[in-house]
């Protein structure tokens, strides 16, 4: 259990020294925010107080002071999750947070369970790898040149069968009377599928280091990377955690997000003029697209992928004036593409680390072996080990 901090607990609020930025508060219910108590009622990891007044870590005469409100978030059969909500502030920002760390208690993002040490493998071919190894950075596909045909369009039709099963009611709390004006959230997923201002470029990686499927799919070669390096390399920058393959897994994940997007509009149009909230909610669809490039089909889950996705705004640049899209060939093919090596705010570790290299089934694999292996020498990466894929398979 925390300890107490501030004053304590006075009446049904409690005053607490915040944390400098958002962390896990609770282990069992995932909840990331800089309150340092769970705000599910009855958590030993919580506090009994409805509200919660927070101070800032480093305090000095005359700072202010944020007030912290529990919230309770209606899920599916009466179920329901928690948050803290700062109460000079719009719901809608909190969804994004309230959904995920609703999905990780339920182990469906299992981002959290990441561990830094372990390998993960990126199927590739030789043209790649040797980008990679030079550039030492991480290069993320546009999505539409991706080998899975359905990629995002997937996700948003998962969410659009689910909102039509869904009865979502707009009312004001004051009046219990249903709005006739309520905004169409299909529509508002229908409009960001044929729009995507903002494109999602992506990499992916699995923890199947032999895998005869993915050398048919991808690539003479797998490159093994250790996972921190990964995550460090995309820190800030791009979200990072496991598929979602299971069709009911998916469902839960749009349950959750119309769910609680429906309770943060009620509330945020209850105290905020409704004209304004409601141009709020539909130009803010970011997070739809983000659970939309985390799902895919039945079919792909032998890759057990673990995907990394940057969300690319169209016409950005680099500080240089270029554009942040570079592009690279493929099969005859034109892919567009971005690299970790351009992407802002970079953690302290900007280089991707290498530690292995498997050749996979291929007529020449031994003398591709003894090609890398000696490039691998004469730029000093020696330190990488390279081995062929022990599959019988002739191609």
């Amino acid at each position: 259990m925390w300890k107490r901090s501030g004053f304590g607990s006075v009446g049904n609020r409690e005053e607490v020294t915040l944390h400098k930025e958002p962390r896990q508060s609770c282990k069992i219910h995932k909840q990331r925010s800089e309150v340092p108590r769970c705000p599910f009622p009855g958590c030993p990891n919580g506090t009994e107080a409805g509200f919660i007044v927070g101070r800032p870590p480093i305090t000095t005469d005359g700072d202010p002071r944020w007030y912290f409100e529990r919230l309770r978030w209606p899920e599916v059969n009466g179920r329901y999750t928690y948050s803290w909500w700062t109460t000079d502030s719009l719901l809608i920002g909190q969804v994004e947070d309230v959904v995920l760390d609703s999905l990780r208690a339920d182990h469906i993002v299992n981002d959290h369970l990441i561990d830094p040490n372990e390998r993960f493998y990126h199927y590739t071919n030789v043209d790649a790898l040797l980008g990679l190894l030079s550039s030492k950075s991480i290069w993320l596909s546009d999505y539409g040149f991706l080998n899975d045909s359905t990629e995002v369009a997937y996700g948003y039709n998962v969410a659009s069968t689910i909102l039509a099963d869904l009865e979502l009611p707009y009312w004001s709390s004051s009046t219990d009377i249903k709005r006739p004006d309520q905004p169409n959230f299909a529509e508002m997923a229908r409009r960001e599928q044929s729009s995507l201002s903002v494109r999602p470029m992506i990499a992916s990686f699995t923890t199947e280091p032999d895998d005869l499927s993915q050398w048919r799919a991808y690539g003479n070669v797998c490159v093994g990377v250790r996972a921190h390096s990964v995550v460090n390399t995309l820190l800030n920058d791009a979200m990072f955690c496991p598929v979602i393959y299971d069709e009911q897994s998916q469902r839960t994940v749009f349950e959750k997000f119309f769910k609680f997007r429906n309770f943060a509009f009620n509330h945020d149009a209850d105290h905020y003029s409704y004209r304004d909230i409601e141009k709020r909610y539909l130009d803010d669809q970011a997070l739809l697209l983000r659970l939309a490039s985390m799902m895919k089909h039945s079919s792909f889950s032998p890759e057990s992928e673990i995907r990394a996705a940057y969300f690319h705004p169209t016409g950005s640049y680099l500080d240089n004036g270029e554009p942040i899209v570079r592009y690279r060939s493929r099969n005859d093919l034109v892919i567009p593409y971005v690299s970790s090596s351009d992407l802002k705010n970079f953690s302290h570790q900007k280089e991707v680390i290498v530690e292995s290299i498997k050749i996979g089934p291929h007529p020449q694999s031994r003398l591709l072996k003894s090609g890398i292996e000696r490039m691998i020498a004469d730029t000093g990466a020696d330190y990488i080990a390279v081995d062929v894929s022990e599959i019988p398979y002739r191609p």
